[in-house]
C-alpha cells in the first residue's frame, strides 16, 4: 500500500464537475510519491472516487483562465487504433499559490 509516509502532497482543491461545468466539487487530493494522484469526497474517505497514474502515462497540466489547473492523463499506449481508455482531464481549483504548488508539484511528470 502507499502508506501516509509516501505522501508527497495533499490538500483540498475543487473539481469541476464532468457534466454540470458550474458544479465545484470539494475533494481531498492526495499525490504520492509513485506518481498517483487519488482525490477523495474526505479526508476520511478510504477509497478514492478516482486515479491517476502519473508516472506511467503522458501527463500535460496547464493553466487556465480564471485560476483553474486543467490536469490531462493519456494512456502512453493510445493510438488511433487503440479501443483502450482515453485521455482523462480534471479541470482543478484552490487558493492561487497553493494551486502554483500543485501545479509544479504535478508538473514534475510531464
Amino acid at each position: 500500500g502507499e502508506g501516509v509516509d509516501g505522501v508527497e502532497r495533499c490538500g483540498w482543491m475543487h473539481r469541476q464537475g464532468t457534466l454540470l461545468k458550474f458544479n465545484w466539487h470539494k475533494q481531498w487530493f492526495v499525490l504520492t510519491k509513485y506518481g498517483h494522484l487519488h482525490y477523495f469526497a474526505s479526508k476520511q474517505s478510504a477509497l478514492p472516487d478516482d486515479s491517476f497514474d502519473l508516472k506511467g502515462n503522458k501527463v500535460n497540466v496547464k493553466m487556465d483562465k480564471g485560476n483553474v489547473m486543467e490536469l490531462t492523463v493519456t494512456p502512453k499506449t493510445s493510438s488511433w487504433m487503440s479501443l483502450g481508455p482515453s485521455a482523462k482531464r480534471i479541470s482543478l481549483t484552490c487558493d492561487g499559490d497553493d494551486l502554483l504548488e500543485w501545479m509544479s508539484a504535478l508538473s514534475k511528470y510531464c
